[in-house]
């Protein structure tokens, strides 16, 4: 057991982390991003969503598509920026938008500390080691650190503090 003052120091740097995360995820918001494209009701426009503000709370919309997503990165090892409504199937080969990946990126590894849930930094990480196979998606050395310091983070949730 972690005495309280350790995890008093704990809980700050994940509070700390959620905040570096969030100041990046905040610069990503595009207030008027539905207004600039058209909206299309038969399609799910993975770009466009992940510009809208219940991704960054994590909400349990957000969630489920997340996970959806995480699934589909590592069967697939592609992400798409169309797909069904219910998000079964790219309806267009069209890739997501390398800055889209990063803020996806972003979000898995706040999914992951807000969680406690390896799987999403899991998929982050895939990400950074370029499993898309896509030059533009590689991430930059500031988010490589950001995943490291959530592993630490849920390393010590799991071996330390309980």
């Amino acid at each position: 057991m972690m005495p309280i003052s350790e995890k008093k120091e704990h809980m700050e740097k994940i509070d700390e982390l959620l905040a570096e995360i969030d100041v990046f995820l905040r610069k990503s918001i595009k207030s008027n991003y539905d207004s600039e494209r058209a909206h299309d009701d038969t399609v799910f426009d993975l770009e466009r969503e992940l510009y809208n503000t219940y991704w960054f709370e994590i909400s349990v919309e957000a969630e489920h598509k997340l996970d959806l997503l995480r699934k589909k990165i590592e069967v697939t090892k592609k992400i798409h920026r169309f797909y069904m409504l219910d998000m079964s199937n790219a309806t267009v080969q069209t890739n997501l938008c390398a800055e889209a990946v990063k803020l996806l990126y972003l979000l898995f590894l706040k999914a992951a500390l807000e969680r406690r849930d390896f799987r999403y930094l899991n998929t982050a990480l895939k990400i950074s080691d370029g499993i898309l196979g896509r030059e533009d998606c590689l991430m930059p050395k500031n988010f490589s650190m950001m995943a490291y310091s959530v592993l630490e983070i849920l390393a010590c949730d799991v071996f330390v503090c309980e």
